[in-house]
């Protein structure tokens, strides 16, 4: 089953210094991920959706972070996504519903932190088919370009000061091999880099209607030929 991409949620966080950053998203797949950046080393100690729980897929920790959740089977509709650091910050997030994915869905992470206006970071997958999904941090507020095939879902500086900000995006995957997740900016600043490999769901092999009726018929003969060896006799 391949994966598919339904809505996304970009949010440039509050508006003063918080330790917390909630905005709304409307759900309408089977799987959510969520995104979030912020400034000064802090520590996150939840992410939830409408209340739920989020498990933590990728967290580069550094003097700037960037961090990726995810929770099956959401709640649709729009709901609160609320990150929540363990202190105050200026916040940057997003969030992407997708469809497909994996009873098991994480499959490999890295992170990855430098000073550039060029960021890549290598991630080799472990399935055919998988989407990888990054969310990064970026000291400044100049319009970000994600590279190659990505699709990007999130480009913003928060609005504590609109001078630093994230950015998240996403790739299809078709083979296991080394991707690159790379972004590019005007002038080189501090960056810091999560990203996150999640993996298609299982396909379900079904016998096809010919089978089925050549097993039963199969069977119906089989029957057949006892009853008939009983009447005879034999």
């Amino acid at each position: 089953m391949a994966i598919t991409v339904g809505n996304t949620t970009a949010s440039r966080g509050p508006a003063a210094e918080a330790a917390t950053m909630t905005f709304a998203h409307d759900s309408n797949g089977t799987f959510l991920v969520t995104t979030g950046q912020w400034f000064r080393p802090r520590t996150p100690s939840s992410y939830t959706y409408n209340g739920t729980g989020m498990s933590q897929a990728a967290y580069s920790a550094s003097t700037y972070d960037a961090v990726i959740y995810y929770l099956a089977s959401p709640t649709g509709g729009s709901n609160n996504c609320v990150l929540t650091l363990d202190s105050t910050s200026g916040i940057t997030g997003s969030a992407i519903s997708l469809s497909g994915v994996n009873a098991s869905p994480l499959g490999n992470t890295t992170t990855a932190t430098g000073t550039s206006n060029s960021p890549s970071t290598a991630l080799t997958t472990t399935a055919a088919n998988s989407y990888i999904i990054n969310s990064i941090y970026r000291n400044n507020s100049q319009t970000m370009t994600a590279g190659g095939s990505q699709v990007e879902f999130q480009d913003n500086a928060d609005l504590v000061y609109g001078t630093e900000g994230g950015g998240a995006s996403y790739l299809a995957c078709t083979s296991v091999t080394s991707y690159n997740m790379s972004w590019s900016w005007s002038t080189s600043t501090d960056w810091s880099h999560a990203v996150a490999e999640f993996k298609e769901a299982s396909s379900t092999t079904i016998k096809t209607w010919n089978g089925i009726v050549r097993a039963n018929l199969k069977s119906l003969n089989g029957t057949l030929s006892a009853n008939i060896k009983k009447i005879n006799g034999i």
